[in-house]
């Protein structure tokens, strides 16, 4: 029987999971495929998901570029109601350039 270390368990709930209940098996099958002695780690998943983990291993209450670019983007779009004009046009980047990032970021 597999088992999962704390850290990885606290990316996997973390996550979105915008594939809903597929997207989870998969990385489930993976983490299985690349875990050594039945032990899921971090290093056994996908780098959207364990980057958080990156940043939780400095001191200090410091964030990934990714992850703190993700907070920031939902911030702007929770302050203006969702519209991703708005939301383009406060964080200085073209709608196109937002949608590429919000499918990037795997947000919304």
């Amino acid at each position: 029987m597999a088992r999962v270390t704390d850290r990885a368990l606290q990316c996997l709930m973390a996550y979105d999971w915008p594939g809903n209940i597929r997207e989870l098996q998969n990385v489930l099958e993976r983490g299985l495929i690349l875990a050594e002695n039945d032990l899921i780690t971090t290093a056994c998943l996908p780098q959207e998901l364990s980057g958080q983990a990156i940043a939780e291993t400095v001191d200090g209450p410091f964030l990934s570029l990714k992850a703190l670019e993700r907070q920031h983007i939902l911030a702007v779009l929770q302050y203006v109601g969702g519209s991703r004009t708005r939301a383009a046009e406060i964080l200085g980047i073209g709608r196109k350039t937002l949608y590429r990032k919000l499918q990037q970021l795997s947000l919304p």
